[in-house]
Parts: structure tokens; C-alpha cells; sequence
């Protein structure tokens, strides 16, 4: 019969990883009192919203403003033709058109989290947290042109041209939360309640012959031309609301510290011009709960 091969491990890790596993079942239940949290996880948003971003006529931010545009339209044009983009055929920026806009999506987005939560003896509690995230929209659009052929001689009528958005959203939860194994050291707790949340709109770009141009509207709806001044930017985004519900397993490791894993959606209304809505909105969050500030007099 062949040996057991045995890997040594160093004292400090085979200590911690027993702390790790006894210090939960040492903890008689899961601690009351008032507690804050941090956390990082991961936002998927609905895409939904994320049209905002295409630079379609009907949106805020047209691109056609820019590529017909005074100020840009012969730069691009230019570039286009150095780059044996477009063809001869195509003598002005003013026969530059958009086939086919972008079906944008959002990406998988990295949140930070911070929180206070009050859990009774009776395993109810309240809770108060707030998500900071950064979303990324991308897609692509097909630029052609009106003179009737295409813009590609013996090869494609289109060039296919980048768009994004960049857009910071901030979640604020507000709600109850109820543990469904108060008297153990860890297990699953539910939590529910309103959600407020406010989008930035931070970019719109789309990306031509390797150059990207800003399409927010920053000419208050013109076409900008030779000697044209921008006007101060304002946000396009603002405030939202909706409800969020969760699901989450707590590891109480102390009586004064826990690590909490959950998931939890929203359904929440983002306030991004003409793309207003309702949608569900997921996300999972790896938190540390710190403290047992047992100051309110509270137990049963």
C-alpha cells in the first residue's frame, strides 16, 4: 500500500484555520445589538437602461450631432479616408450615416458597501446600507453612408464603430431583516424594504477610426461649429426608486464579529432620460458585520 504523502503546513495557518472553524461554535447565537459592515461584490444591472448610451436620435446625447457637426464631422471624415475606411464615393462628412445603432449592455460591475444593521433577540431587526458602484455600457454601431453605395469598395458596406457609457450609481437600502436561526451561531437571515438610488452619467463616447469623440450633449441640443462654446455639463441622471429583497448566510465568528454572504435584487426605476422603467437588478455581496453596541436597553 503506497505512503500517504503529508504536506507540512506552518503552525500560524493550521492555528487559524482552527480559530476558523471552532470560533462559530463557541458563539452561543448570533450577536444582537447594533453592528456596521463593509463589503465588496459584484452588480449585474438590467440592460434595460442601458440604451441611454446608444447615441440614437430620440436619446439626449444624438451622435450625429457630432459626425454632422462642423467642428468634427471633416475630422472624421478625414481619418475615415487616411485609414481607407471609406471610399471616394463618400466626398463629405454630410453623407455619413448610422446604419444600425448599438444594442448596448451593461458589464459586470465591482461594489463597495457600507452598513448599520440592529438585530433584536427575537432575530428581527432593521437595517440601512449603502452601495457605491461604477457601471460600463458598451456596444458598437454600423456607420454607412446616403450617396447610395457603400462606404467599402469589395468589402463591406458598413465600418463598424465602438460606443460606451460610463454612468456611477449609488443604492441606498432601507429595510427589515429577520434572522431564521437567531439562537445559532450562524445561518440564514431574509431582508426586505425600499430602495433609493441615483445614477451619475459620468460618459458617452463612441469611437471612429480609432478617435474617440464625447457625445453628451453639452451644445444644448446644436450641432457644435467652428468657435462654438460648450455649455457647463449637467447630469443626466438623478434619483430613482424601488424595493429590493435579499438572502444571506451569516458566520458568527465572535459574539462581536460575523461574515455575511448574500444575494439580493432590486426592482427599481433608474432615472436615465427616455429609458425610464422598472427592472430587476441582481448582486452578491461578501461582508464583514463588526460590533455588539448594545446600547438600547432592548432585550426581551
Amino acid at each position: 500500500m503506497a505512503a500517504a504523502i503529508i504536506i507540512p503546513t506552518p503552525r500560524p495557518i493550521r492555528l487559524a484555520l482552527i480559530l476558523f472553524v471552532l470560533l462559530p461554535f463557541a458563539v452561543s447565537a448570533q450577536s444582537e445589538g447594533l453592528k456596521v459592515s463593509v463589503g465588496i461584490g459584484v452588480l449585474r444591472p438590467s440592460d434595460k437602461h442601458a440604451n441611454f448610451y446608444n447615441g440614437s436620435p430620440q436619446n439626449e446625447n444624438d451622435m450625429m450631432r457630432i459626425i454632422h457637426s462642423e467642428q468634427y464631422g471633416h475630422e472624421i471624415w478625414n481619418n475615415l479616408t487616411e485609414q481607407g475606411l471609406i471610399t471616394d464615393a463618400v466626398s463629405s462628412y454630410s453623407q455619413l450615416s448610422v446604419a444600425e445603432y448599438g444594442n448596448m449592455h451593461y458589464r459586470l460591475s465591482v461594489l463597495l458597501s457600507v452598513g448599520l444593521r440592529y438585530d433584536w433577540p427575537s432575530g428581527w431587526g432593521w437595517l440601512s446600507r449603502i452601495d457605491f458602484s461604477k457601471l460600463n455600457a458598451v456596444g458598437a454601431f454600423n456607420l454607412s453612408a446616403t450617396n447610395g453605395t457603400g462606404v467599402l469598395s469589395n468589402a463591406s458596406q458598413y465600418v463598424r464603430c465602438g460606443i460606451s457609457g460610463e454612468e456611477r450609481r449609488i443604492n441606498i437600502d432601507l429595510g427589515v431583516s429577520k434572522s431564521l436561526s437567531p439562537k445559532s451561531p450562524s445561518g440564514f437571515a431574509v431582508n426586505a424594504g425600499l430602495n433609493i438610488n441615483n445614477s451619475k452619467v459620468e460618459h458617452n463616447d463612441m469611437e471612429i477610426a480609432g478617435k474617440s469623440y464625447d457625445i453628451r450633449d453639452i451644445w444644448n441640443g446644436q450641432a457644435p461649429y467652428y468657435g462654438s462654446t460648450a455649455y457647463e455639463y449637467i447630469n443626466q441622471g438623478g434619483l430613482g426608486l424601488g424595493g429590493f429583497a435579499g438572502l444571506e448566510y451569516r458566520w458568527q465568528l465572535t459574539t462581536t464579529m460575523a461574515v455575511t454572504l448574500g444575494a439580493t435584487a432590486h426592482y427599481s426605476n433608474i432615472a436615465l432620460s427616455g429609458y425610464e422603467g422598472y427592472a430587476l437588478h441582481s448582486q452578491f455581496t461578501l461582508k464583514i458585520e463588526i460590533g455588539d453596541f448594545s446600547f438600547l436597553d432592548l432585550e426581551e
